[in-house]
C-alpha cells in the first residue's frame, strides 16, 4: 500500500506541476484546439487510474462503472476542445458527459441506493441555478435544453457524491476524497457556462481546467483504493 502511495504522489506531482500546467499555458498560447495533445495526455492520465483501481478491485459494478463515465469522459474532454469554434461538436461533448454522469450516478447507486433528500437538495440546487442564470441573462441559443438537462445530471451527481458521506461507503477518507472530486467537476462546469455564454476570461479557463481534473484525479484517487 505505502508503495502505491509514493507512486500515486508521483502521478499527482507530475500532473500538478508539469502536464497541467503545460496545457494552461499551451491552451492560452495557442486556443484549446491546438492544445488538445497536452488536453487528452490529462485524460489519459486519471483514466489509467481508474483502469489500475479496475484492476484492483477485480472489476466490482462501483469502480467499473465510473471507469466506463471516466471513458466518455475523454470523448467529452476532445470535442470540448472545439467548444468556441464548432457548436455541433460542443453538443457532442455535453452529450459524452451527459452519459459519464449518468454512470457515475449508477455506480453510486449500487452502493448506498438512492434517496429522496439527493432529489430534494438537486432541485433547490437547480431553481437557484436557474435564477441566477436569468439574472445574468445567460444566451444559451439552442443549446438551453440539452444544458438543462445536463445541469440536473452533474448536479444530482454531485449531491449524492456529497450526501453519501453520511454512511461513508467507500471508508471515512476515501468517500471524503471522492465527493470532493464530484464538487469540483460540478464547479468546473459552472465555471465552464460563466467563461462560455457570459465572461470570455483567461482565469475561468484556466479554473475550469484546474479544477475539472484535479476533480476527475480525485475520483480516480478513490476508486483506486476503496
Amino acid at each position: 500500500m505505502s508503495l502505491n502511495i509514493v507512486l500515486l504522489g508521483v502521478v499527482w506531482v507530475l500532473y500538478w506541476c508539469i502536464f497541467l500546467p503545460l496545457y494552461i499555458v499551451k491552451s492560452k498560447q495557442k486556443g484549446s484546439v491546438e492544445a488538445l495533445g497536452y488536453k487528452m495526455i490529462l485524460s489519459a492520465i486519471f483514466c489509467m487510474i481508474g483502469l489500475f483501481g479496475v484492476i484492483r478491485q477485480k472489476a466490482d459494478l462501483f469502480s467499473l462503472l465510473i471507469f466506463i463515465g471516466m471513458l466518455f469522459a475523454v470523448v467529452g474532454d476532445y470535442f470540448l476542445a472545439f467548444i468556441k469554434t464548432n457548436e455541433k461538436k460542443f453538443i457532442i461533448g455535453i452529450l459524452s458527459f451527459g452519459i459519464t454522469h449518468s454512470l457515475y450516478i449508477a455506480a453510486m447507486i449500487t452502493v448506498e441506493g438512492i434517496h429522496i433528500q439527493e432529489f430534494i437538495i438537486t432541485a433547490i440546487v437547480i431553481v437557484v441555478s436557474f435564477i441566477v442564470s436569468n439574472q445574468m441573462k445567460l444566451e444559451m441559443g439552442k443549446t438551453k435544453w440539452l444544458l438543462s438537462g445536463y445541469s440536473i445530471l452533474v448536479t444530482f451527481m454531485a449531491v449524492k457524491a456529497v450526501l453519501m458521506m453520511n454512511t461513508n461507503p467507500l471508508g471515512l477518507s476515501l468517500q471524503l476524497i471522492f465527493s470532493i472530486g464530484a464538487v469540483m467537476f460540478l464547479i468546473s462546469d459552472i465555471l465552464l457556462c460563466v467563461w462560455k455564454f457570459y465572461r470570455d476570461k483567461q482565469l475561468l479557463s484556466n479554473l475550469v481546467s484546474a479544477l475539472y481534473f484535479t476533480g476527475q484525479l480525485l475520483i480516480a484517487t478513490a476508486i483506486y483504493f476503496q
